[in-house]
């Protein structure tokens, strides 16, 4: 009796340690699959929420300080030459935030989305096209994006990732 009771504890130990080594495996791997990359899932790219509202705070002033008789967003530019410069010296967060607005508001923010346009094209060189408006010159990007054997930058990269295009 002794022999099959030691024999019955060495297998219910045996099965409790199993069983916790599976839940920690288990537990590990829920947090591996479950952890999201917070640089490439965020909606801020890979810049934080505050440097996105820098980058939106300094279109904002380009947009109040333009001449209110013009509708002509290089009057706008022109009246804030310095804060359109500091757009540029950060290509890649003033990009990566015009272009998530475009996408997000399809071009059609009126007087901001033109100026976002802008920005993006001087910032990526890849891709120069004549336009009449944001949304013209997002949708003609987009059918550029959406063509496969393209020499694709680091720019059109990350908006085709925004845009769900499939490399």
């Amino acid at each position: 009796m002794k022999g099959i009771k030691n024999n019955m504890n060495k297998k219910t130990k045996l099965i409790i340690i199993i069983s916790c080594i599976l839940v920690v495996l288990l537990v590990a791997l829920f947090l591996i699959f479950s952890k999201k990359d917070e640089t490439n899932d965020s909606k801020y790219g890979n810049y934080s929420e505050k440097e996105y509202k820098e980058v939106e705070a300094l279109i904002d002033t380009i947009i109040d300080n333009g001449p209110k008789t013009s509708s002509i967003p290089f009057d706008y530019i022109n009246a804030s030459e310095e804060e359109y410069n500091k757009l540029l010296s950060t290509p890649e967060l003033t990009f990566q935030y015009a272009i998530s607005d475009l996408i997000n508001t399809n071009g059609g923010n009126g007087l901001r989305s033109y100026i976002e346009v802008l920005l993006c094209n001087e910032i990526n060189i890849n891709f120069k096209i004549g336009f009449s408006n944001a949304n013209e010159w997002l949708e003609k990007y987009k059918e550029y994006l959406n063509k496969s054997g393209k020499d694709f930058n680091s720019y059109d990269s990350y908006a085709r990732k925004l845009l769900g295009i499939i490399a």
